[in-house]
């Protein structure tokens, strides 16, 4: 079996959708906290129309290969994946962890992962 079928068959997601993952949970969890250092820039906007959005404050530069680097950073990556999920899990803010995982489970299962498995040669299997 490939990859994708690998996982396919143990009912897991791909190891960037894993990263995915983790980035929008820890996003949730920090959006209740005060601001910490990495955070400082992180604000959280509720809006009628889009519901609880993140809102980031952009680089304070001018070099390209900063705003690269920070663009790529997980405190601008995290709020951005979470802007981009649908109305009904950002709006989830009383419920648990575990509720909001389920969710989110739920609703990348649904999605196919980016990278087509063209790209990703076969191993050979395991004995």
């Amino acid at each position: 079996m490939n990859y994708w079928e690998r996982l396919k068959h143990l009912k897991l997601f791909s190891l960037q959708r894993r990263r995915e993952r983790y980035q929008t949970i820890y996003t949730r969890e920090n959006l209740g906290r005060p601001s910490t250092k990495h955070w400082h820039s992180l604000r959280l906007g509720p809006n009628q129309t889009r519901g609880r959005t993140c809102y980031i404050e952009g680089p304070k530069t001018n070099f390209l290969r900063m705003k690269t680097l920070r663009a790529n950073t997980f405190s601008r990556t995290g709020p951005k994946l979470f802007n981009s999920l649908p109305l009904y899990l950002r709006n989830m803010s009383a419920c648990s962890v575990d509720v909001f995982k389920r969710h989110l489970d739920n609703f990348l299962q649904k999605i196919q992962d980016p990278t087509p498995p063209a790209l990703v040669p076969d191993v050979a299997p395991l004995q």
